[in-house]
């Protein structure tokens, strides 16, 4: 039986603009939920 790695990534986002920021961040998020992963972390 094949068992699965768990990978970790850590994703640090800076930005001048704040709707720039948050457009990244959900694009992110929808990305790993699409995914099966988890979103763990403060996320705006």
């Amino acid at each position: 039986m094949a068992t699965l790695q768990q990978q970790k990534i850590r994703i640090r986002l800076q930005a001048f603009d704040r709707r720039l920021l948050d457009t990244s961040c959900e694009k992110i998020v929808d990305t790993a939920n699409r995914t099966n992963a988890t979103a763990i972390g403060p996320i705006p």
